[in-house]
């Protein structure tokens, strides 16, 4: 699961100027969880200014957009299949840097519980761009966090 370069390049192409970071956030409506991560999402906004990142939203099929995140850019539903297919669990966060390259995809805290606290492994993607090299592989995260199981893709 991954996010098409050309949607990446989309989403990045309203900021004018050099490539921003794309944060995307992978909700699902029915996962009690989805309240600590829709809190944590909206906080990451308030550190980054605009032109330096934009954040995106990726709603599991059949599920309603929160009302606090509708203003923001979406994902198409063809966009979206790619990155839910082999999602095993959500809330989750995908972060692509300015050359489109996935530098992270996981929970958003590395603790077992729903939290908003600050300074976790969506922050340190962001924050430290020059950790991954070009051809290193795509750094899909197993680690703890609140989740809801996605169970086995048909």
């Amino acid at each position: 699961g991954s996010l098409d370069p050309d949607a990446v390049a989309r989403l990045q192409s309203g900021q004018g100027g050099a490539a921003p970071f794309v944060v995307v956030h992978l909700r699902d409506g029915g996962c009690a969880c989805n309240r600590a991560a829709d809190e944590h999402f909206l906080a990451l906004q308030a550190l980054y200014p605009a032109h330096d990142v934009v954040f995106a939203v990726s709603d599991a099929p059949g599920h309603a957009m929160s009302t606090a995140l509708e203003r923001l850019p979406s994902l198409t539903a063809a966009e979206s299949e790619r990155l839910w297919r082999n999602l095993p669990a959500t809330p989750a966060v995908a972060v692509f840097d300015p050359a489109g390259r996935p530098v992270y995809l996981g929970p958003y805290a590395d603790i077992a519980r729903c939290s908003t606290a600050r300074g976790g492994p969506v922050e340190a993607a962001v924050m430290n761009p020059l950790r991954q090299s070009p051809d290193a592989p795509s750094p899909i995260v197993a680690a703890l966090g609140c989740f809801c199981s996605r169970g086995p893709r048909a």
